[in-house]
């Protein structure tokens, strides 16, 4: 008795095939495949895996080549610090050190001859100055004034009062001479950025 088989005639006409490798019938058919719509996406897949492939080998080679660079970079390092001149850096540092002192030094000195300055733009006509004593820790001058008139050291007293470079002023021992001539003590108290700048 012959066995009936139900098989249909494409999967017979492969089984026939097997053993000769790829058929025309099979590249037709990958030929189809790419030209349809989903053939079209596993083309567009093959493409972005291949892609993917091709740069997932790139950034592999480019660290090994990171790699290499790092080490070299470690190896030149160490050349220099054997090379560095341990006693030439020290004396470096104590001249930045050096330096550093004497700009705190300039920065914070003091220049009581601006006390001049002051006192030469504040007199007005008619007042002369005789005794002058200071005494920088307290920031105070004492003043000996000779005055031509009673008015002209009212004058001298407000405009110096009025200054912004001085805190306080205290009139004392005021003498009247016969020849209409005041003498007298003031004593100016200076603000203390004064003595800072130049």
């Amino acid at each position: 008795m012959n066995d009936i088989k139900l098989t249909p005639e494409k999967y017979k006409k492969k089984s026939d095939n097997s053993g000769m490798g790829i058929s025309m019938d099979d590249v037709s058919e990958l030929s189809d495949r790419l030209s349809s719509k989903g053939g079209l996406w596993f083309s567009l897949t093959l493409v972005f895996l291949i892609l993917t492939i091709l740069i997932s080998f790139g950034l592999w080679g480019y660290k090994l080549t990171l790699g290499q660079q790092e080490e070299n970079l470690v190896v030149r390092i160490g050349e220099l610090n054997e090379e560095r001149d341990l006693e030439f850096e020290r004396s470096l540092m104590e001249l930045k050190v050096r330096i550093e002192r004497m700009k705190d030094i300039l920065e914070s000195r003091s220049y009581p001859s601006s006390v001049f300055t002051v006192l030469e733009e504040l007199v007005i006509p008619g007042v002369r100055f005789g005794e002058f004593e200071s005494n920088l820790s307290e920031e105070e001058i004492s003043i000996g004034i000779l005055a031509s008139t009673l008015n002209n050291l009212n004058k001298q007293v407000i405009l110096f009062e009025s200054d912004d470079r001085v805190k306080k002023v205290n009139l004392s021992s005021v003498s009247l001479y016969e020849t209409g001539n005041v003498v007298s003590n003031i004593l100016i108290k200076l603000k203390s950025s004064l003595f800072y700048s130049k």
